[in-house]
């Protein structure tokens, strides 16, 4: 397969209005390039790859000096499409100077602050929860829309400049970049993040290069917590009870094809059960979760931000409201969520990969158990130790019997006749990744195993109720 690679800079502006027209150098060169800002040398120095810029920029700027305010908006969408304009006028003032025709995808975020300007006070109340959420959802949601409409593009190449943002938004931004990372090694990327930024001070700035690797290390998400967001998403929206219905009902359009199945699923990739996953993810589901699309579900988030957003007025004074979460709610469980349903997506294709069978073998299962490997540090260990149990049982067993052609319960393979079916227990049955000798069958003759069909549904609840 031939493939290709996508190239975004991601930059975090405060407010360029005050800034001075600067001489910009990277460490690594001579050259000299002027500009107001250090996104202009690190566009030229990637040009050639038709990078995407994004901009970061707060809400709070509509209350800028150096905008011009002309006076209190009428709503939330006002302030946004206000500041939008505020960076782009000034994005094609500071490249006007060069041959550059691009357009930036500028998101506003929610700042937070108190800024008095032409007789009024403007008070604006969010916290960096969201700044950092929003900033996330935005990123990815945008990332994932472009990289579809490359053919072919598996590898990705964020670069990051630090060098204007606030204290706090670098910070936050840089965090969310990196979960972005996370989850398109989930899917399957190749991601490769730079980060550059320049000298404070100085009428000739450096561009330090800070970093620059390739993401390797998934982060393994809090499974628990995260499952309650993708079961009840309503509860983490601060807003009327009638958006908060919206809310849910939208978002399970998107995910009720495998509702029933997050807590089993989820269970199964956190504790590796390889057998569990290849039974639960039949033919239709797969099928369904493969074509989940995780841009939407950033971007419907996004949205319930902006829808609930609040401007009033008390006297001189404007008040701006701009949350999806509450101060005492922690964001990492919305993006946690999504790092699940990215981990989901992935291996429902890999396993459309096997097909689907009445009897999986043991390549099958090891197959798998290398997948989920990448998400449980134990699980090579634990899964090679009970494939080579259950292969050298098969060789004896072929060997004592031959190709017997009917469902033989492991427990009888390994014990004999003597052998008694016990209670299902979480801790045996966790420990030998799912493969414990009262729950799976071979057939010899088939060359594989499967779950016994009468505890199947058994072990379904019973891993539902351990994941609640």
């Amino acid at each position: 397969m031939s493939s290709s690679q996508s190239y975004f800079i991601i930059s975090p502006w405060g407010d360029p209005g005050g800034w001075q027209y600067i001489r910009y150098r990277f460490e690594d060169s001579n050259r000299i390039i002027s500009s107001y800002s250090s996104l202009i040398p690190i566009y030229l120095r990637y040009s050639s790859y038709n990078p995407r810029i994004y901009i970061i920029a707060l809400d709070t700027l509509y209350a800028s000096k150096y905008r011009g305010v002309s006076g209190p908006p009428d709503d939330y969408s006002e302030v946004i499409e206000a500041s939008k304009e505020y960076i782009s006028s000034k994005f094609h003032e500071f490249t006007s100077r060069y041959d550059i025709d691009v357009e930036p995808l500028i998101f506003i975020v929610p700042g937070v602050g108190s800024y008095n300007y032409s007789g009024y006070r403007y008070m604006f109340i969010s916290s960096l929860s969201n700044l950092y959420l929003s900033t996330f959802l935005n990123i990815l949601a945008n990332i994932l829309h472009d990289i579809s409409n490359t053919s072919n593009a598996n590898k990705i190449n964020i670069v990051v400049d630090l060098t204007h943002g606030l204290n706090y938004m670098t910070t936050l931004v840089y965090e969310a970049v990196k979960d972005i990372s996370d989850i398109l090694l989930n899917l399957d990327y190749k991601v490769i993040l730079e980060v550059y930024n320049s000298d404070p001070v100085g009428d000739e700035r450096v561009i330090h290069l800070l970093s620059k690797q390739e993401v390797l290390d998934r982060k393994i998400p809090v499974w628990l917590n995260a499952s309650k967001f993708i079961r009840q998403p309503h509860a983490y929206i601060p807003v009327s009870k009638d958006l908060k219905r919206e809310v849910s009902r939208v978002f399970h359009n998107l995910v009720s094809k495998f509702w029933e199945s997050i807590a089993v699923l989820e269970y199964s990739i956190e504790n590796c059960l390889p057998l569990v996953l290849l039974t639960e993810l039949n033919e239709s589901l797969a099928y369904s979760i493969d074509r989940l699309d995780i841009a939407a579900i950033a971007s419907i988030i996004e949205s319930y931000r902006i829808d609930c957003s609040t401007v009033r007025s008390i006297d001189n004074t404007i008040i701006i409201q701009s949350r999806v979460i509450e101060d005492n709610e922690d964001p990492n469980d919305i993006v946690n969520a999504i790092k699940i349903l990215s981990i989901i997506k992935n291996i429902a294709r890999s396993r459309m990969g096997i097909g689907f069978k009445e009897y999986y073998s043991i390549d099958d299962i090891r197959y798998i158990g290398d997948i989920l490997s990448r998400y449980s540090k134990l699980c090579s260990h634990f899964i090679a130790r009970e494939i080579k149990e259950i292969s050298e049982l098969i060789e004896a067993s072929r060997n004592r019997i031959g190709s017997l052609d009917r469902d033989v319960l492991y427990g009888f393979l390994k014990y004999g006749s003597g052998y008694k079916v016990g209670e299902l227990d979480k801790r045996t049955f966790t420990a030998h990744c799912g493969l414990t000798y009262d729950t799976i069958v071979f057939n010899l003759a088939k060359d594989g195993l499967r779950y016994d069909q009468n505890v199947w549904s058994s072990i379904r609840e019973r891993i539902k109720s351990w994941n609640t």
